[in-house]
This record gives structure tokens, C-alpha cells and sequence, in this order.
């Protein structure tokens, strides 16, 4: 018989708890992070404690391995990034958690392991408090850190960002390249790509510290006057959006455009959906050898959940739309897409 994944008799079902849930493959096993919302305790009990679970790929027989606090939420996603990163038999991410006795102090950040050969969850070292995970290669982690960024009364322009090296075998932490907060990138393997305001785009060889000027000005000066950002990286392709923001409408349309390194070129995409605040470019989210998972679109679903024990909520989510589409097909425009049925 189908399962229609709606109860709990489905191994791929989550009921609602009251923060995100992010399910991520390690080796043979799949760790679940729940990453905690205290504001939900005195409904959800426990079920509202950042924790994480181990199970099979098919999520059969899974065990919570560990329960944090009601201080401490687990970081999946800062700035539009994953922020973990995994081998064979490992899962690293960041724990954030608040100090009670300085509560006005900003919270504490963690690296932790989760390693599903001993089924055991370890803290591995305290991080400077922006600290992020942003890419991984060989035993090494990248991160990236900008100190002083908490603070209001600081320029953005007169902050600088770093990118530190830090070994798994030893916790030992290596500042490989400091460069202006401005400047928006991804990094793949062992290099860093970016695009600074003068529009020009580098990399940066994590492994010897090299600086290398990719593309000079490779953007007009109008879309550099955009809110802009470097938000994803596939194949050594960069793929950068442009937010063109209409005053009186408050629309934002973003164009998005793929930045191909290998042959220094530059294309605008062709795929755009139309979110609540104007188009947005395709997003993709995973790949396989010949073709890329992305997002089409974003349905809204309101929904009415607790908060108390006689209160509840208004509010919604949204459903990511999603596709598959050959690789070059999507570069070249090729509207050749295997829509993914949602089920309801």
C-alpha cells in the first residue's frame, strides 16, 4: 500500500516541533538535527529542546543520542548557508548557546561532532561568537568569522572578514585570508570565490593563502548599487542575484546571473518564479551526476498551531516546489524540467 506520509506510521514524518528539523546523510546512517526553540517549552515539553537523532537512511529504529538545554539552539542555516559539514563518519555543526549568569552578553558558539560509529555527540571547541562553517575539504573545515560585527556602533565598511583552517585531527585553527566584510562568496572545496564592490571576482586558495583576480569589473555599476549577493556554488559555477528594488511598488525583483570560472564567462539566468516580494531565480538545493534538484517555486500553507494549553497562533510556512533538470539544460535555458509531486 502508497504512504500517504501523513502520521507517524511513516518513517519519514515529523510532527510538528516547534523548530527546524534537518535531516543529513553520514556514511550509512542519517542524523537529524533538531535544532531547539525554548518559546515552545511549555507546550512541546522536551520536543522543543534542540536534539539530534540517528538512524538508518530509512529512518528505522531511530534514537535520540542527545538533548541540549533550553539555553542552546543548534545553527543549520545562517545566511542563506548550511552551516555543517560531515566525512565519512562524522557530522560538524554549531551549537549556540546563552550564558544565564550574562544574559545580555550576545550567546556562545560550539563546534560539535556527531559520530554515528559510536552513536556519541561530542563538544569539540568554543568558537569565536560569529563564527560559521562554510566549507570543508581533505580533514579540514573552513570558517568564517567577523569579529565586531555584533557591534551596532561599528561600519560595515571597517569590518573585516577571515576565513580560519581548522584541522579535525587536531582542533588546531589557522588564519589563512582576512578581506573586507563587503565582499560576498562561497566557498567550494579548497577555494573561496567572492565578488567585492568594485565588481571584481577572485578566488582564494585556502590551502596557500593565494589571492587571484578572477574576472575584472565583471557587473555593470547599476547592478552593483543593488543589493547583491554570491548565494550559491555548483561545478565551479558561481550563481550571484541582484535585488532591484522599486520604491513605490516595494518590489524587489532579483536577476540572477551564473559566473563560470573555469571560462571566465558571465550569463544571465533564465529561470525566475514570483515570490511574495517579486521574482526570484531558481535555487538549487542538490545535484546528482547529470542533473540539478531546484526550487520552481514557493506555495504558501496557513496553518493554526499552539502555544499554550488554551492559546493558539495563526501563521504559515512555505512549501518549496521542486524539479530536476539536466545540468546544461539549466545553464542554457532549456526548459527541460521533471516536476516533483508534493503530497498532501
Amino acid at each position: 500500500m502508497e504512504c500517504l506520509h501523513t502520521d507517524e506510521s511513516c518513517p519519514s514524518w515529523f510532527p510538528f516541533g516547534a523548530s527546524a528539523i534537518l535531516p543529513i546523510p553520514v556514511g550509512d546512517s542519517l542524523v537529524i538535527l533538531h535544532c531547539g526553540n525554548s518559546d515552545f517549552l511549555d507546550t512541546y515539553g522536551s520536543a522543543a529542546l534542540a536534539h539530534i537523532e540517528l538512524s538508518s537512511p530509512t529512518r528505522e529504529n531511530p534514537q535520540i543520542i542527545c538533548t541540549f538545554d533550553a539555553t542552546s539552539e543548534i545553527l543549520t542555516n545562517i545566511g542563506g548557508r548550511q552551516n555543517y559539514a560531515r566525512d565519512e563518519e562524522n557530522l560538524y555543526f554549531i551549537v549556540q548557546a546563552l550564558n544565564p549568569t550574562t544574559p545580555d552578553m550576545p550567546p556562545q558558539r560550539f563546534l560539535y561532532a556527531c559520530n554515528i560509529t559510536s552513536g556519541k555527540v561530542f563538544r569539540l571547541k568554543s568558537l569565536e561568537e560569529t563564527s560559521r562553517i562554510v566549507g570543508a575539504y581533505d580533514d579540514k573545515l573552513v570558517l568564517e568569522s567577523t569579529p565586531n560585527s555584533l557591534d551596532v556602533s561599528v561600519d560595515a565598511n571597517s569590518l573585516t572578514r577571515q576565513l580560519i583552517i581548522l584541522s579535525t585531527s587536531n582542533l588546531q585553527e589557522t588564519l589563512i585570508n582576512s578581506h573586507p566584510y563587503t565582499w560576498t562568496g562561497r566557498c567550494e572545496d579548497s577555494i573561496y570565490y567572492a565578488l567585492t564592490p568594485t565588481s571584481d571576482v577572485v578566488s582564494i586558495d585556502l590551502k596557500t593563502g593565494k589571492v587571484e583576480t578572477i574576472i575584472h569589473q565583471a557587473f555593470s555599476s547599476e547592478l552593483m548599487n543593488t543589493s547583491y549577493s554570491i548565494y550559491n556554488i555548483y561545478n565551479k559555477c558561481l550563481f550571484a542575484s541582484f535585488a532591484l528594488y522599486d520604491e513605490k511598488t516595494m518590489i524587489a525583483d532579483q536577476l540572477g546571473f551564473f559566473i563560470n570560472i573555469p571560462n571566465r564567462s558571465i550569463e544571465e539566468l533564465a529561470f525566475h518564479y514570483s515570490g511574495e516580494f517579486g521574482s526570484v531565480p531558481f535555487l538549487i538545493v542538490s545535484e546528482s551526476v547529470m542533473d540539478y534538484m531546484v526550487v520552481t517555486g514557493v506555495k504558501r500553507i496557513d496553518i493554526t498551531i499552539p502555544i499554550s494549553q488554551t492559546e493558539s497562533m495563526e501563521t504559515y510556512y512555505e512549501l518549496n516546489q521542486y524539479a530536476f533538470i539536466d545540468k546544461e539544460d539549466f545553464l542554457a535555458g532549456n526548459t527541460n524540467f521533471t516536476e516533483l509531486q508534493n503530497i498532501s
